[in-house]
Parts: structure tokens; sequence; C-alpha cells
């Protein structure tokens, strides 16, 4: 079977496919397009995302008239009809499949990414963004969440008013489920007004207040580190959701308001300096993080009870790209294994309907997927690289690429196929050596030409995890933050952020080239660690194909390209 899953999302749109229950192929519209973020809101602001479909077709080698089903989710929660007819008007070709299109919600197309990736068999499923679709909107979409709507058997809680409990601007905003051997069920959700409600629209809002759009808040959670919390309830007013999750609303905090109306003041006075330079800024962002943290462990607390003591969970949206947040969740929520998958964003809400369409059919159970799935750049003649054994002795380009690294050069690096995803993680990457204080600042100003208080992340090899950390966490994807080890934050200054943390990146067998450059710099300098950051600049999508990693190796100021097995220097001082 052949199921294509479709993200119209107002942004990071996506398409992916699965093929007999597994995993194939998946791409972000931005990655061709190369406009940051595209989708409904962001790039081109259209629905219509053929040119994923298509690459995604042609890297399984299949045509449209293959595809067995399509499944799509819409943010919007859209009527079939409606989105059928705003395709057409785009000039967008027909949906294939042999069966006419399904679509499903968006909260429950984030739930399936998690669980069906995670491996799990059973499972407790959280979902938590800064707003979904509009629960009215669930009676025009498929699965076991939109049956239960109808039925008249969903439970809904209300994060606003009652007075509020009409309009557009509801959204749902969390979302819980248990996983298990048939499927998906839904426990309940949480909707509200977005901006105003819950842990996502709060940080989106805090968010646009420090930069000026609710979608960089990895930019907030960078900043937090370099500050101390103000004291609780700035941002979030609890109140008991018996029987239901604790309800978080923004409080109506008048310490808060003035905090705000000063950092804008300060943009607008200093509009050439990092935000970083503003003291309240700072404070404002620790703040937030540090009630965030504390507000998404009541929740998981709470989901924890209602699933009577389950002890694996599996996290998405993207309030689950907050890695700082989730470092903390399993050290103190009771849960013994968390899983958030490679794209627990609106890019992975594709993958995420494809897999429910796949065992809609028949032909999915759990299953531990890989993040490597965007596809060979066909134009240059496949994949290529220099595959081999976990562990195999470097070849002579990898041992140049260490050489590189010891002499404090930059490394851009480009092999096989790209992650999907917004973090690299391997494949598309610029290298370092962490042992250079400075390489940090010349990495952020000169290399990514991007905000100065942005941390970088270590990748290390499985056996010297607990050598650096405090502790061992599930972060083969750059989902969790940690304490690094004394002793090892002064050898490694360049990936220790401002609180003494990190965001780890655990390599396996998947990375071989990177592996065989890792162990080599570990042998000759004692160090089974290296800096890496994606390969992009800042504000352009994540490089892609070859010629895209040309483009960015030329425009930054990288020394050396590796480029699937070939290394090639940069000319000229």
């Amino acid at each position: 079977m052949i199921v294509l899953g479709l993200s119209f999302a107002h942004h990071d749109s996506a398409a992916a496919l699965v093929v007999d229950g597994e995993p194939t192929v998946a791409i972000a519209q931005e990655r061709l397009s190369r406009l940051k973020r595209d989708g409904i809101s962001c790039g081109r602001r259209r629905l219509e995302i053929d040119a994923a479909i298509d690459h995604c077709l042609a890297v399984a080698g299949v045509g449209r008239e293959d595809v067995d089903l399509t499944v799509w989710s819409h943010v919007d929660h859209a009527d079939p009809a409606m989105l059928t007819r705003a395709l057409q008007a785009e000039g967008a070709q027909p949906l294939p499949g042999r069966r006419p299109p399904a679509a499903i919600p968006h909260h429950f197309a984030h739930a399936c990414t998690a669980f069906h990736l995670s491996g799990f068999h059973d499972a407790a499923v959280l979902v938590m963004d800064g707003a979904g679709g509009p629960p009215a909107g669930l009676c025009a979409t498929a699965g076991a969440e939109a049956d239960a709507w109808r039925r008249g058997a969903l439970r809904v809680w209300h994060a606003h008013s009652l007075r509020d409990r009409q309009g557009d601007l509801l959204r749902e905003v969390e979302s819980y489920y248990t996983g298990g051997a048939g499927g998906l069920e839904p426990i309940g959700k949480v909707v509200g007004r977005a901006c105003e409600s819950t842990i996502g629209p709060v940080y989106a809002h805090a968010t646009r207040v420090l930069f000026g759009s609710p979608l960089e808040c990895g930019k907030t959670m960078g900043l937090a580190a370099y500050g101390e919390p103000l004291g609780a309830g700035l941002f979030f007013a609890v109140e008991s959701g018996d029987p239901g999750p604790p309800i978080h609303r923004l409080a109506d905090s008048e310490v808060r308001i003035r905090i705000e109306a000063a950092i804008s003041a300060w943009r607008d006075q200093n509009p050439d300096v990092g935000i970083n330079e503003c003291a309240a800024a700072v404070a404002y962002a620790a703040t937030l993080q540090a009630e965030t943290e504390a507000a998404l462990a009541t929740q998981v607390r709470w989901l924890r009870e209602v699933t009577r003591g389950g002890w694996r969970l599996c996290f998405a949206g993207g309030v689950a790209l907050n890695c700082v947040a989730n470092g903390r969740l399993a050290a103190a929520t009771g849960f013994d294994e968390i899983y958030v998958p490679f794209a627990p964003g609106d890019d992975g809400v594709a993958l995420g309907a494809a897999l429910w369409g796949a065992e809609y059919l028949g032909d999915v159970l759990s299953i531990t997927g890989s993040p490597f799935l965007s596809g060979p750049d066909e134009r240059f003649g496949g994949a290529g690289g220099t595959r081999g054994p976990y562990g195999e002795v470097p070849t002579a380009a990898e041992r140049e690429v260490v050489e590189a690294l010891m002499r404090g050069e930059v490394v851009a690096w480009h092999v096989g196929v790209a992650e999907f995803g917004p973090r690299a993680l391997g494949r598309r990457c610029f290298l370092a050596d962490p042992r250079r204080a400075e390489m940090r600042d010349r990495m952020n100003a000169v290399i990514k030409r991007r905000e100065g208080f942005r941390p970088f992340a270590p990748v290390v090899l499985p056996e010297r995890v607990e050598d650096y950390f405090e502790r061992r966490l599930p972060s083969r994807y750059m989902s969790f933050a940690t304490a690094v080890r004394p002793g090892t934050r002064e050898r490694v200054p360049a990936v220790v952020h401002a609180d003494g943390t990190a965001r780890y990146q655990v390599l396996d067998d998947s990375t071989p080239e990177l592996v065989r450059v890792l162990r080599e710099f570990q042998r000759r300098t004692g160090l089974g660690m290296l800096l890496l950051t994606s390969l992009n600049l800042a504000g352009r999508p994540l490089s892609q194909s070859r010629e895209n990693s040309l483009d960015c190796f030329r425009a930054s100021s990288a020394d050396l390209l590796y480029l699937d097995g070939s290394v090639l220097r940069r000319a000229g001082p």
C-alpha cells in the first residue's frame, strides 16, 4: 500500500509517503521553495504543495496513479470541499489516490507521528502547540477523535471564559491520548483563544513581544538561559481542571504588562542592538521559561495519573521543541521513557497523516523510524557518499576533515539523504572543535550570521554520554537538554550554554561518515564530541540539495566543505 500524507499548515507545510507501512520519504515545502517556514501564512501563502508531492513520488519511484490513499490535515480543519476548491483555484493537481482522500484533525495527526514512530506498543500521548484547529471542524475529519466528537463523547475543557466559547479564535491547544494495539484513543482536549490561554499560546505571545514573531520560540528559549526568573505568576494563572487537566491562562499581571511595554520601548530605541543587551527582556524570557517548565510538568503528571501510572510518554506539537523543558519532564514527571519525534512540529503532521492512513489500510503498527527521509538530489546523481559499516576506518577525505577541525577550521558537511524535521542530525551541518571558546562567536557572527546569544549543540559518541553529561537522555534528535558535568564544561566552552546545559545529539550507525570522523577526532584529541549546527544561514531553510550546500558554503566563511565524500576548500584568503 502507498499512502501520501499532507500537512496544510500555517507554516512548515509538508508531504510524506508511507509504503507498505514504512516511512519512505518526507519533505517540508521550504526545502524545495527555499522560503523559510513556507506554508499557508508564510512563504508563498499558498495551499498548493505539488512540488513536495512530486518530490516524494519521484524519490519513491512511483506515480500519482500508484497512490492508494491520500490523507491530509489542515490546521484550520477545513471542509474537504472547500480545500478542493481552493486547490483548484491555485492550479494544483487533484489529490492522488485510488480511494477518496481522507482528512484527520491537526492534533490527532501530531499524535500519530509521535506514537507510531516511537516503537512503543502502549503509551500516553501529549500534543501541545500554539494553536491547532477549531474543535467545530472535527466533524469534517476522520479517525477516532472525530468519531468521538460526532458521538458527543469527546471531552473538551475550556481555557477561557464561557462568553468566549463561540468564534473563530477558539482552537485546540492541548490534546491527550492513549496509544495501544488498537491505535490512538482520545482522552480529551483543551481549547482556548490564541495567545491568551495555556502553555503554547502564552509562549508564542511572549516570543512576539521579544522578537516580533510568534514563530521564534527557539530564540526565546536560548535567551532565557542568560537571566534569572523574577518569580511565579507573571505569565500563568492556574485553575483546577477537575476532572480534567489543570487550566493555565495568561495571567492578568500588571508587572508583566509594564515589562512588555519597557521591552517594546527598548526595541524601538535600540533597533540595531541585540535583545540580549536588554536586561528586562532577559529576565522576562527567563521567567517565561521557568513558568513554562513548571506548567508543562504539571500537565504531564496529570496525564500520568489519568493513564493509571503509565511509564511511556510520546510528546509532539510545537511545545515539544522546547528541549530545556523536555529535560525537566524526563527528570520530574514519573515517566521512565519519553519519546519526542524528529519532526514534532507542523511538518511532521504530514508523516502522521500518512501513518494513520497506513494503519487504516492495515499496514502499520508502532515502528521506529529514521529521520533521514528527505530524499536524494536527483540533479546530482543520487545521494552519493561513502557508505560503510559503523566504526570503519575513516577515508582520506574524512581524515582531512578531522585535521581541519583540529586546526580550528569550520567544516560544512553534506552527506547522503537529508534529515526531515527542523534540526540537523548529522547529514546537513557545520562542524567545529568545541574546545575553542572563540568558536561560538565566530559561528554566530561570521558563519551563521545570527544573534550572539544563540547556543550550539554538541554531537557525542554514545559510549561517552555519561562521561560528559549529568543525565543520559533519549536525545538522538536533540530533543533534550541537560547539565554538562563539571570538568567537561571548561573543556568544551563552545557548546555549553549560559546556564551550564547543552542540547546534545547521540550519534548512531545511521550516520557512519560522521561517526568515523568523530572517532578519529577522539583518537587524536581524547574528546568524543564535536560542535554541530545546521547547514544554513540565519533566516534560510536547512540545506537540501548539493546545490544548496554549495551555495551555503560560498555565502558563509566556512573553511572546508565535505560533499558526499569529496573535499572542497575555499579559494583565496
